[in-house]
């Protein structure tokens, strides 16, 4: 399973935010941490926005926060946002289920697809924006050198 490189840029934005929670963060502060460029940057707050994710302060002192509390954000949200192939992904075993040209293996295959595909999302789902982060905000990025990959 593959994801576009906006889903991932989004996730290392996403986090860079949920470190920093409930601090505004300014989008020139995320380009030169992420090395993204801002243009990317504001690509991907257009869609987090509009979803509800991200809130942003315009003016001078202003800049962007998360919406929700990094603890209720999933890997798996990020990327049914970002992946529209995911947003309403059923079991590969509906899909076919109106084909009245299909074979019962084609069903059971359509069926194990859809039971993998989703196991996969059960798993994102499981993982927050804090555990991308390390485990706990740290308000004003003060960070301690601990692991920064998903828990256990």
């Amino acid at each position: 399973m593959r994801f576009t490189d906006q889903t991932r840029y989004a996730l290392r934005v996403l986090t860079y935010c949920a470190e920093r929670h409930p601090n505004l963060v300014q989008v020139s502060a995320i380009a030169a941490d992420t090395h993204l460029t801002e243009y990317t940057i504001y690509k991907l707050l257009k869609i987090a926005t509009k979803e509800g994710i991200v809130a942003s302060t315009r003016g001078r002192g202003g800049g962007i926060r998360l919406a929700r509390d990094p603890h209720e954000i999933t890997v798996g949200s990020v990327i049914r946002m970002f992946e529209p192939r995911f947003r309403e992904c059923a079991p590969a075993s509906l899909m076919r289920a109106q084909d009245a040209r299909a074979s019962d293996a084609e069903v059971r295959l359509d069926s194990a697809l859809g039971a993998g595909i989703r196991a996969v999302l059960d798993t994102y789902d499981a993982i927050t924006l804090i555990d991308l982060a390390g485990g706990e905000a740290h308000a004003g990025g003060d960070r301690d050198a601990k692991e920064t990959g998903p828990s256990a």
